[in-house]
């Protein structure tokens, strides 16, 4: 992704924390803007495609990188 503006470090944390850390960080983003978040939970994918359905925000990608896993939220024109 080359229009990713921003990258959230959720490692060895579980929902719901990642879901409000995502909200508070695509607060600070324009919308359009592709918020990148690294996440060590498996669920993480799921919860995250949940949020975005819910939200209005777009679930782009999933990227596993080693044991880890990058997703990849586009900002709505709204706030969560």
């Amino acid at each position: 992704m080359n229009d990713t503006q921003d990258v959230l470090d959720v490692r060895g944390r579980n929902c719901p924390l990642p879901v409000l850390d995502i909200c508070r960080q695509l607060k600070h983003l324009d919308p359009g803007a592709t918020l990148c978040v690294v996440t060590s939970d498996s669920g993480s994918p799921r919860n995250f495609r949940a949020f975005c359905r819910q939200s209005g925000h777009e679930f782009v990608e999933v990227r596993p990188q080693g044991e880890d896993t990058a997703i990849y939220i586009r900002k709505a024109n709204r706030s969560c």
